[in-house]
């Protein structure tokens, strides 16, 4: 061999085995520089004690049914989902705190993704599954191993023959030496491929033609299998390398193949969007579920305001001696069924209609702001009651499409093919190629340009051995083999059937929200020409009451009739709105299931770390944004105008106007509402009756009645 040709052999195993350790085939994207980014960052290991607490203490006083109010803090839907993104989370919790398990081993705690609701938690589990990938590559590193040995012989002779040998010599002395250093590199097709460069080194008191003796080796080895393990594929699926005869190499196996990790890092992206997809979508639900609250408190306090008008009316009565007490308390009795309902609607709601404190500290939860924070939360966004009639084909097409978890499901199944393939790589024998080619020299020094060195004597190539062969080994039978290759057969067979029934459920969930869409449309419709009927009939039985009618044409007792319509013209209103709430709702649910939940609300998520443009918090541009559109439904929110006293002149109501279809932004409803008299926390005792006059009939202090509405 000439110098040329070994220092060519030399640089070419030397490429081929740098080039190998940076072969990250599947790895060349922007998801494992966030995984180093997050790796290296030093935030995710924040220095602080553990009976340190990381929610401030200095929080706001907790708001009750007793002082719920605050100043407002009106706020869009498009605030709440960038909040949510920010540091938000689901209702799955409720706003409870998960017990952690702790293992049996010391400091072996759960992981918390399975634990908490928080985004920003489960944002870590798609990174920390990308390390699992790099994890899968170790097995192809090249590996290099090195190793020196010193040893000294001191040993008498103790026969006839050994002094023969050692040239009549009574102490046989040698002083032994081995460097050995090899550079081996495990091939994505299976083989092995390794340089090893050998020295040893002789010194002693024996004759010998060349003492002391150096012996350096340079050795070319390769290995490749020709059926178990052969193939750049299966060397993809293994958890293994095949490993070696001529080699003591690592095979790996801590980390699933490469293809394998990286469908269950795709996984865990799609199961990170189901997350994300539910988060916007509880969002969605708390903002209306809060915006139908207070629609149901207005309705109460218009009950109220209805109720407390028709008593004063009848307290007058009652003083001058026209109203019998017990109609008096009968208003009363209504009033405080109002009040009552008020109360709930303030507080914690009834059933399935939370209140409003109640929604509030659900959206508070969901989008990560403090549970109180001097403030309370208005929705200022208005409901749709656009029709929305969508194409059933192409929605389920899309459900198929873009639904997460269906994509998660199929992923799964792949990785159960992969791992069918996998495992069918084991009926293969273990049938290999091996071989070696040496390069030998001898000397009485290391180095130098003489014949007597051995550096220059191993360039020079003259004395070369080689070996080749095969190796063969199988196990009678493959029990082992085919009985995991059944399961894995079993595993694909169960991961079909179970795409298939979800794929079915997909459109059995889809078809419930399809129908919704079309219910909700049309109950918004009755429940609205049903408030305006309600609304009719209180003002003509109110008309007749302040009229002192006692009874109608028809017979009926005005008293009666009126205070049903003023329950029936409050169930109307809320029943109204919560029809409303519950379409938007379903509209989100409806995106939902066709998996465009994220696409409808203008969210991506995107792997790698935030760039500097958009570092800054999204819900501070979009709450600056809204401010103006804001103001101009509320414009003298803040400025602080003073409400009126309250009188004992009959309380004035504020009812919705019957013709307007549009919907009454919650700004200007609560602006309106500040325009209206306080209502009493209690009514004041009632004076001794006189003697109740025949209605009809005046006494001498008092003033004409006025002339009898018509009723129309």
């Amino acid at each position: 061999m000439r110098p040329s040709q070994l220092v060519l052999g030399l640089s070419w195993l030397v490429t081929v085995c740098v080039l190998g350790c940076q072969q990250h085939n599947l790895l060349n994207g922007p998801a494992l520089r966030y995984a180093e980014q997050l790796t290296h960052r030093n935030d995710l290991l924040p220095e602080r004690t553990l009976e340190e607490p990381t929610l401030s203490l200095e929080t706001a006083e907790v708001r009750t049914v007793l002082n719920p109010d605050a100043p407002k803090r009106y706020i869009t839907l498009a605030e709440c989902i960038a909040l949510a993104l920010e540091h938000g989370r689901d209702l799955s919790g409720r706003g409870t705190i998960a017990p952690v398990p702790v293992r049996g081993q010391p400091g072996g705690f759960g992981d918390p993704s399975l634990l908490t609701d928080q985004i920003r938690v489960l944002a870590y589990d798609p990174a920390e599954l990308a390390q699992e990938i790099e994890s899968s590559l170790a097995k192809f590193d090249t590996q290099w191993q090195t190793a020196l040995v010193w040893q000294k012989q001191d040993r008498p002779v103790g026969t006839a023959l050994e002094q023969f040998q050692a040239g009549f010599l009574q102490v046989i002395e040698r002083d032994i030496a081995q460097f050995q250093t090899r550079l081996v590199k495990p091939l994505p097709t299976g083989g092995v491929a390794g340089i090893t460069f050998r020295t040893d080194y002789e010194f002693s008191n024996l004759p010998a033609r060349v003492n002391p003796a150096y012996r350096p080796v340079l050795e070319f080895a390769f290995e490749q299998p020709l059926l178990q393990g052969a193939g750049v594929g299966i060397n993809q699926l293994r958890t293994t390398h095949p490993g070696s005869v001529l080699f003591n190499i690592p095979t790996g196996g801590r980390a699933q193949g490469i293809l394998l990790a990286r469908l269950t890092y795709n996984a865990s992206q799609f199961e990170f969007l189901r997350r994300v997809q539910e988060l916007l979508l509880g969002v969605e639900r708390a903002y209306w579920e809060l915006y139908s609250a207070y629609w149901q408190l207005f309705s109460a306090e218009v009950g109220m305001r209805q109720a407390l008008r028709s008593w004063q009316r009848a307290k007058a009565n009652l003083e001058a001696g026209r109203e019998a007490i017990y109609n008096v308390a009968q208003i009363e009795e209504q009033y405080q069924f109002f009040r009552a309902q008020r109360l709930q609607a303030l507080g914690r709601g009834t059933g399935a209609q939370p209140g409003v404190l109640e929604a509030e500290r659900r959206l508070r939860y969901l989008i990560g702001l403090p549970p109180e924070d001097g403030t309370r939360l208005v929705p200022a966004d208005v409901p749709t009651t656009a029709p929305y009639r969508p194409n059933w084909e192409v929605a389920l097409a899309e459900a198929l499409v873009h639904r997460p978890e269906l994509s998660a499901t199929r992923l799964a199944m792949q990785h159960a093919q992969l791992q069918l393939l996998a495992v069918r790589d084991r009926l293969l024998p273990d049938f290999r190629l091996f071989g070696s080619y040496n390069v030998n020299s001898l000397g009485r020094k290391l180095d130098g340009d003489d014949a007597s060195s051995a550096i220059h004597n191993l360039f020079e190539g003259r004395f070369n051995d080689w070996q080749f062969g095969f190796i063969f080994q199988m196990p009678l039978g493959f029990r082992d083999a085919y009985s995991e290759y059944r399961q894995a057969q079993i595993q694909v067979a169960k991961w079909t059937v179970f795409l298939r029934n979800q794929e079915q459920a997909t459109a059995y969930q889809l078809q419930d929200s399809y129908r919704r869409l079309y219910q909700l449309v049309e109950e918004i419709a009755i429940q609205r020409a049903r408030r305006r009927a309600a609304q009719q009939q209180l003002e003509a039985f109110q008309s007749l009451w302040e009229a002192g009618r006692a009874q109608t044409p028809e017979g009926r007792d005005v008293l009666t009739a009126l205070l049903n319509a003023q329950r029936s013209f409050a169930e109307a209103l809320r029943d109204e709105y919560i029809a409303t709430s519950e379409y938007n709702i379903a509209l989100a649910e409806f995106e939902r299931d066709k998996g465009t939940l994220l696409r409808h609300n203008n969210v991506s998520v995107v792997e790698g770390p935030i760039p500097d443009c958009a570092k800054a918090r999204a819900s501070e541009h979009i709450r600056e944004r809204a401010r103006g559109w804001i103001l101009q439904h509320a414009p003298a929110t803040d400025r602080g105008r003073p409400t009126a006293p309250a009188s004992d002149a009959p309380t004035q109501t504020s009812l919705p106007d019957t013709q307007e279809d549009q919907l009454l932004p919650l700004p200007r409803l609560l602006e309106k509402q500040r325009e209206l008299p306080p209502l009493p926390d209690k009514l004041p005792e009632l004076p001794v009756p006189r003697p109740v006059l025949p209605r009809g009939s005046l006494p001498e202090t008092t003033t004409p009645p006025s002339p009898e509405p018509k009723v129309q």
